[in-house]
């Protein structure tokens, strides 16, 4: 199969939100660092190598079925979050802004009527999600903790 020229660009566009995404990931766990929030930093690096693993399975798809990919520039991510659960928030509003890209991505593929990378894509996002903070979020707001040594608990439970 040969994927269509609008859905190699949009795979292309799509590993470059996966590889920045994985800077920002890395940028969080930098500030968690900074924190010293140990536990938390190692979750975030554990993100970050998910994303990257994301832009490869995303790349590895594109070459197998025809597609020419371009690694394009990836852009500097933010720097200096607020609060330990500011972060968390930032990066459940990032997950859910990825599966939304991919959804879009995943309505060019019905409408190139390519079954196969819409398949993918379906997968893809189940998978985006299921690694998300949602959970993380999800617990924080259960005990209302807004301390350093809870939201590292938090995350050393995952």
């Amino acid at each position: 199969m040969i994927l269509s020229r609008k859905l190699s660009n949009a795979l292309n566009d799509l590993i470059i939100a996966e590889m920045w995404s994985s800077n920002l990931y890395m940028s969080m766990a930098v500030h968690f660092t900074i924190l010293g929030m140990n536990k938390c930093a190692a979750w975030m690096r554990e993100k970050q190598l998910e994303e990257l693993e994301h832009a490869y399975q995303v790349m590895e798809y594109s070459v197998r079925n025809g597609g020419e990919v371009v690694i394009g520039v990836i852009n500097s991510v933010p720097t200096g979050y607020g609060t330990p659960k500011e972060v968390l928030e930032h990066a459940l509003k990032h997950e859910e802004h990825q599966v939304g890209l991919i959804k879009k991505m995943t309505e060019l593929a019905v409408a190139e009527n390519d079954k196969m990378t819409e398949e993918f894509l379906n997968n893809f996002a189940h998978s985006q999600m299921s690694t998300s903070a949602k959970s993380v979020m999800e617990k924080l707001k259960d005990c209302g903790a807004e301390s350093l040594e809870t939201i590292d608990h938090q995350l050393h439970e995952k």
